[in-house]
């Protein structure tokens, strides 16, 4: 046995790295579970909001038809013509949707991408404060 083996302590007992081994298996095991249950939170507060956006766009869905819907009335009321009053109100969704077309990555693509970066970056970095 050399000098440096004897100091270090490198063959004492071979069973240690066993040992070693065994901690090293068990330690990617509770990595690979660690990153599974973090998938499943993740996949659950995605579930969630995308659950919430969907509600969200039901009900203002109905509110805007009911606000359309009254509007329809009044401005044909006020015009003395149905037909007016439609055009009207077509009119404006038709302009409510080029704008929303013409802006659609500002408004949605670009909300997104932050939303869900920082919904997966967080758990991330919360894990890596973990760590230390």
């Amino acid at each position: 046995m050399s000098r440096h083996s004897r100091r270090f302590g490198l063959f004492e007992g071979l069973d240690s790295l066993d040992e070693l081994a065994e901690a090293g298996r068990d330690y990617v095991d509770l990595r690979k579970d660690a990153f599974k249950l973090r998938l499943i939170e993740d996949f659950a507060v995605l579930c969630n909001r995308l659950f919430s956006l969907l509600l969200l766009i039901i009900v203002a869905g109905a509110a805007l038809f009911f606000f359309a819907l009254g509007l329809h009335w009044w401005l044909g009321q006020w015009l003395h013509s149905q037909g007016a009053a439609s055009l009207v109100i077509g009119a404006f969704f038709l302009i409510l949707l080029v704008a929303l077309y013409v802006f659609r990555e500002r408004l949605f693509l670009n909300g997104l991408i932050a939303t869900f970066s920082a919904l997966f970056f967080k758990a991330a970095k919360e894990e890596d404060e973990d760590e230390e």
